[in-house]
């Protein structure tokens, strides 16, 4: 009966119901799915909300901390995460998750796409020892920057800085490199003071060197024990300095100008020599000054050929006395491109206060009138003690300290215009 049933046509309720049965189970399937979906998308919604809330404000660019713009891996690592269905586990992930956020330092999202900055190298530690520049000093500081000076000296017989002449390497001359500008109102009345005795004393000039101007110019004798150390110090303070040429006085040889020297008793070649030995003793002077009573200089030919050897390698020529101020002047006429100039005034001849008072006040008086003065000095303590005082005095008038060589460039400005107006009065 069985096999007769089966083979009748009576299966369509037993289809049907099972048919019933197989949907069911395939909604159920589906609901389920809609489900875990549903439970998907709410999780990573959390997950995104959990990055934006690590991230932090960027911070500001600075050269001493650098922030990579690279994209952080932190992105990669959330969308590589296997959500199961259970939500502990879930959790469990996601707590993992915010512990990898906390590590991060100032995360930059891959959305931002920032492109890397080109931030120059800076070392920090040197960069916090410079000094803070002003605009007042700025246009010193570059002026006043060493250049090269290998091409104005070269190795001779006479020594490792025989001034090289101007017209072998077509530069900037002596002087002009050596000079030290200080940038002032050009109106404003300038007095150069020289410290005459550079070297002599250790004491004295480290009293000078810590109290007073650095505009003060430096005078050195070539004669001095370590001389070349003595220059290169000066230099290296960035103040002036200016070469002490011993040469013949009057009194020679009662009053010896020691070491070499030109002397009125030597030959011209014995002399030329000698110039170059002295000249060679060390660098980074703007000129020479010779010393005392230069009877030396009265001679027409020695002067002659020792000016031509000191102009042709743009050296300049300075005098302490006024009286052959006069007869540096006399030279200029003949040779226009002579550098040249003369003190105006000594100012402790005498150690008496009073006329070391005396020598301030005319200083002051011919800054004031012809625009410039110059004192030289031998640095007593009372000097010393006098010309601190003085300059803080000095400033409140308006009055400069300036370098040698600025007072000497104005005086050959002043020349030139005399001497134009005078080719041409109109």
């Amino acid at each position: 009966m069985l096999l007769e049933r089966y083979k009748s046509d009576d299966f369509t309720p037993f289809i049907r119901a099972f048919g019933r049965a197989m949907a069911g189970v395939v909604f159920i399937f589906i609901l389920l799915l809609i489900w875990l979906e549903l439970n998907k998308t709410s999780t990573l919604e959390e997950i995104k909300k959990n990055i934006d809330s690590k991230v932090v404000e960027i911070e500001i660019f600075t050269p001493s901390k650098v922030i990579s713009a690279s994209p952080p891996t932190l992105i990669t690592d959330v969308q590589t995460i296997d959500l199961e269905e259970n939500p502990k586990e879930d959790e469990i992930k996601l707590e993992e998750t915010e512990e990898k956020l906390t590590k991060i330092e100032t995360p930059i999202p891959a959305a931002l796409d920032v492109p890397p900055l080109a931030i120059p190298n800076i070392d920090m530690e040197k960069a916090e020892k410079i000094d803070i520049i002003s605009d007042e000093n700025i246009s010193d500081i570059k002026q006043q920057k060493i250049e090269n000076t290998d091409y104005l000296y070269e190795q001779t017989e006479y020594g490792k800085y025989t001034p090289v002449p101007i017209k072998k390497h077509g530069k900037k001359n002596i002087f002009e490199v050596m000079s030290k500008h200080v940038s002032i109102d050009n109106n404003a009345p300038k007095i150069s003071l020289i410290y005459e005795e550079y070297g002599l004393s250790e004491k004295k000039d480290k009293e000078i060197i810590d109290n007073l101007s650095n505009n003060i110019t430096f005078l050195l004798s070539p004669n001095v024990d370590n001389a070349e150390e003595k220059a290169i110090k000066i230099h290296d303070t960035n103040r002036e300095l200016w070469m002490d040429l011993p040469v013949d006085s009057f009194d020679y040889p009662d009053k010896d100008v020691g070491g070499i020297a030109l002397l009125l008793s030597n030959s011209i070649s014995e002399n030329k020599s000698n110039l170059q030995k002295i000249l060679s003793t060390f660098p980074y002077y703007a000129g020479v000054v010779f010393t005392g009573d230069a009877s030396f200089f009265l001679n027409k030919e020695e002067s002659r050929i020792t000016s031509k050897f000191l102009k042709e390698r743009g050296i300049a020529i300075f005098s302490r006395k006024k009286k052959y101020g006069t007869l540096l002047e006399k030279m200029a006429e003949i040779d226009k491109k002579m550098i040249y100039g003369y003190a105006d005034i000594h100012i402790d001849a005498s150690q008496s206060l009073e006329k070391i008072d005396n020598a301030f006040y005319e200083l002051e008086r011919m800054a004031e009138k012809k625009g410039n003065s110059i004192g030289i000095f031998k640095g007593y303590p009372i000097t010393i003690k006098k010309i601190k005082e003085w300059e803080t005095k000095l400033e409140e008038k308006g009055i400069k300290i300036v370098p040698l060589s600025q007072v000497i460039k104005q005086r050959v400005t002043s020349n030139d215009k005399q001497n134009k107006q005078q080719d041409n009065p109109y």
